[in-house]
């Protein structure tokens, strides 16, 4: 039992798909738990410098959003488009049902020269209106707001586990 072969799968994969002429390392590093803490521990004692008393509105959204959970199925869409080599995350602004703000993201393809797929930046376009802009690839925003979770939760479970461990180090 113990002397089995052991299955090795090769990877083919490049270290980077996206070329942007900043560098040779690839965008995005695999990291360990306690690296992945510590950078999202970063941002909070950077925010919490503030005085507690006067709360930026950045620090309120991070307080209420601490983190933007994307569904597989999007993703998987935009990386699957013809010349797709990864995705880029834009923060955004949206509105929830309440009205409070939320941070969220827009996804969009980028290609091998890490431009966002198949669209170039149009100054008519721009000047006619934001509204004219045509889609030309898949464009994605549907963070899943936090809290909706907890409310939905009857197991007690909370699902923000690594940003629970970088509060209160």
């Amino acid at each position: 039992m113990g002397n089995e072969p052991r299955l090795e799968i090769p990877i083919t994969e490049l270290s980077r798909s996206v070329s942007m002429g900043d560098g040779d390392l690839p965008y995005g590093l695999p990291v360990d738990a306690p690296l992945g803490v510590q950078l999202i521990r970063n941002l909070s004692e950077q925010l919490r410098k503030e005085a507690p008393d006067e709360k930026s509105w950045v620090r309120r959204l991070f307080e209420q959003t601490p983190a933007v959970t994307l569904d597989k199925n999007i993703l998987l869409k935009i990386l699957s488009q013809p010349k797709s080599e990864g995705i880029r995350f834009y923060p955004c602004l949206k509105k929830n049902s309440d009205g409070t703000d939320l941070l969220s993201l827009v996804a969009v393809a980028v290609d091998a020269e890490g431009k966002d797929l198949l669209y170039d930046y149009n100054p008519d376009i721009h000047r006619s209106g934001i509204q004219n802009i045509p889609t030309t690839s898949l464009v994605a925003e549907y963070g899943h707001p936090p809290g909706v979770a907890e409310e939905n939760d009857t197991a007690g479970l909370d699902p923000f586990v690594l940003f629970r461990y970088s509060e209160n180090i």
